[in-house]
C-alpha cells in the first residue's frame, strides 16, 4: 500500500492531496514522447496512450507545485485538460512571463 502510494507522488510531495489529472501531449519535437515516457518510467499510469500525433496522460498524482512545474518544462508540448483550477493556474502563469507590449 505505502508503495502504490509513494507511485503517485511527485518530488517527495507526500502531504499533499491526491488529484486526478489528463493531460495531452503533441509531439511537436521527436523527442517529446520519448521523454514522458522516460520521466514516467517509476510511474504507473493509469492511462498512456498514442493518439495519432499526442500522446494522452491520465493519473493520480501527489505533489502538485512538482507536477505543475513538471508540466511547465514541456512548454506548449503539453496541454492540461483536467482538473481545470490546474489548467487555469498554468495559463496564469504562463501569461504572467509573456512580456508585456
Amino acid at each position: 500500500e505505502l508503495l502504490d502510494a509513494y507511485k503517485k507522488v511527485w518530488r517527495f510531495s507526500f502531504n499533499d492531496t491526491p488529484i486526478k489529472v489528463k493531460v495531452r501531449f503533441y509531439n511537436k519535437d521527436i523527442s517529446v514522447f520519448e521523454k514522458v515516457r522516460r520521466d514516467l518510467s517509476y510511474r504507473d499510469p493509469e492511462r498512456l496512450e498514442e493518439q495519432g500525433d499526442t500522446l494522452l496522460y491520465e493519473d493520480t498524482v501527489i505533489g502538485r507545485l512538482a507536477f505543475f512545474n513538471w508540466i511547465l518544462s514541456y512548454g506548449s508540448s503539453a496541454e492540461v485538460l483536467e482538473p481545470k483550477d490546474l489548467r487555469d493556474d498554468i495559463l496564469r502563469d504562463l501569461e504572467s512571463r509573456r512580456p508585456k507590449t
